[in-house]
C-alpha cells in the first residue's frame, strides 16, 4: 500500500513523490493458503481483481487499512526508494515483521496486476523493475526488541 501525504504543494501522488517525506509504502508478506476468509480475500477479489472498472466510481469501496495488517502490528521501517521508474530515494517503508494470509486466487490476481503511473508504459506490479540498488540499508528500525 502506498500513502502520499497530501499537503497545499502536493495534491497528486506525483507531487508526493517529489517532497522530501510524501510518500509511505506499508509492506505485508503473505503466507498462501487454499480457502478465501480474510478481509484481504474480500478486498482483492471484490475490488482489485475489477480495478479499471472502479477507476471511474464516484463512491469508492471502504477499506479499512487496519483490518490487512498483521494483529501483532511489529514491523521495520527505513528509507528507501519506489520499486518503479523513476525510482525516487525518498520513500518511507513500513515493512511488517509477520505474514498475512491470503488464499490462492487472491495470490494470482495480485500477481495479474499492472502498473499504469503517469508517463509510463504499463509495467508488471509485481517483479524487479527497478535497477539492483546496493547491499544493506542503514538505519532500520523496528518498533519491537529483537533477541538475537
Amino acid at each position: 500500500m502506498v500513502h502520499w501525504k497530501r499537503t497545499q504543494e502536493s495534491r497528486t501522488i506525483e507531487e508526493g513523490s517529489q517532497a522530501r517525506d510524501g510518500l509511505v509504502a506499508v509492506g505485508i508478506f503473505f503466507n498462501v493458503v487454499r480457502r478465501c476468509h480474510t478481509e484481504a480475500d474480500r478486498l482483492i477479489l471484490n475490488y482489485v481483481s475489477h480495478t479499471r472498472r472502479y477507476l471511474s466510481v464516484k463512491n469508492p469501496a471502504f477499506v479499512n487499512p487496519s483490518l490487512l495488517l498483521p494483529a501483532d502490528g511489529r514491523y521495520y521501517t527505513y528509507k528507501g526508494s519506489k520499486t518503479t521508474p523513476p525510482c525516487n530515494t525518498n520513500v518511507i517503508w513500513v515493512v511488517y515483521n509477520t505474514p498475512t494470509t491470503i488464499c490462492y486466487r487472491s495470490y494470482r490476481v495480485l500477481m495479474g496486476l499492472q502498473s499504469a503511473e503517469i508517463g509510463h508504459p504499463y509495467l508488471r506490479m509485481f517483479g524487479n523493475d527497478r535497477p539492483i540498488q546496493s547491499k544493506g540499508i542503514h538505519n532500520v528500525k523496528a518498533n519491537f526488541l529483537q533477541c538475537d
